[in-house]
């Protein structure tokens, strides 16, 4: 079976899941929308200060201000997606689990999370660095840009497990990595390759069409322009972004639930909800070796 049809088959078992449990979706929903509001309440500000005064104490204040923020943001989503845990964990091995509960849980790991916020945000940032702004020559930014890319990809391979071990194990977030870590290497072995096969349909679904509405409604707002060229744009601009959201929403929520049952499979060997043992076995490619396949 080729990777895109088992992606697809695997995020589809994930929406049956959603499916059948809706409130599940209320999680990654909040969590974006109130990551967004706690990102714009410390960092416009941030914005304005950094653009209105020269003064070095001022600068220093704006990006002080604007570290708080992403952490902040960060830290929110992070505990609506550990309630998402939660809960997801629960309904799939048949339990009933409330919103309520969720978050319950989520406050209880307040002290992890907050750590696990401030690692995966300074992180995201070594990952920026790497990568640059493209002012290099095209040769140096060509390497660059490959080696953030593999950072990033091995950065969320490791840590894919990290969430369900903190909420499921109530581990500190050092513990939580390491754990992560030990669990893909027991159970894929230690040389491994891509990442996690679900969400490439959602990627083509929601948010390339987004995407593209977009840049056309840029192209018609600012090139076309006119009251009929804004108006279309507008308004092709704003379905974009409700596409990018939904995308985006859509996407975390398949992402914990798929990941809460592949921890259950990782640690205990259980196949939970709609998922079958090959799924999960298959959610990682094992690196081929001269010889094959590992």
């Amino acid at each position: 079976m080729s990777n895109w049809k088992q992606s697809g088959e695997m995020t589809n078992k994930t929406w049956g899941v959603i499916r059948e449990h809706p409130q599940l979706l209320r999680f990654p929903a909040l969590a974006a929308a109130y990551g967004a509001l706690t990102a714009f309440v410390f960092m416009a500000p941030a914005f304005v200060l950094a653009a209105l005064s020269d003064n070095l104490v001022v600068r220093v204040a704006a990006v002080l201000l604007f570290a708080v923020g992403a952490w902040a943001a960060t830290f929110v989503g992070l505990r609506y997606l550990a309630g998402l845990v939660y809960v997801a964990d629960k309904v799939m091995r048949g339990e009933q689990a409330t919103f309520e509960e969720g978050m319950e849980m989520a406050g209880r790991r307040t002290q992890a999370l907050g750590l696990w916020a401030l690692i995966s945000v300074v992180v995201g940032w070594i990952i920026s660095l790497i990568q640059g702004g493209g002012d290099d020559n095209i040769a140096v930014t060509i390497i660059r840009v490959i080696a953030a890319s593999l950072l990033s990809a091995a950065w969320s391979l490791i840590t894919f497990f990290v969430l369900p071990v903190i909420v499921l194990e109530n581990a500190t977030a050092p513990a939580a990595m390491k754990r992560s870590v030990a669990l893909i290497r027991d159970k894929w072995g230690q040389a491994v390759t891509g990442s996690f096969r679900i969400g490439g349909r959602i990627l083509l679904t929601f948010l390339l069409p987004g995407i593209l509405l977009l840049v056309v409604g840029g192209v018609l707002a600012l090139g076309v322009g006119g009251m009929i060229g804004v108006s279309f744009g507008v308004v092709l601009g704003l379905a974009g972004i409700g596409l990018i959201i939904v995308g985006l929403v859509r996407q975390a929520a398949a992402r914990q639930i798929f990941g809460v049952a592949l921890y259950r499979y990782a640690s205990e060997g259980l196949v939970l909800g709609r998922f079958s043992e090959t799924d999960l076995v298959s959610a990682i490619a094992p690196k081929k070796s001269r010889r094959g396949a590992r």
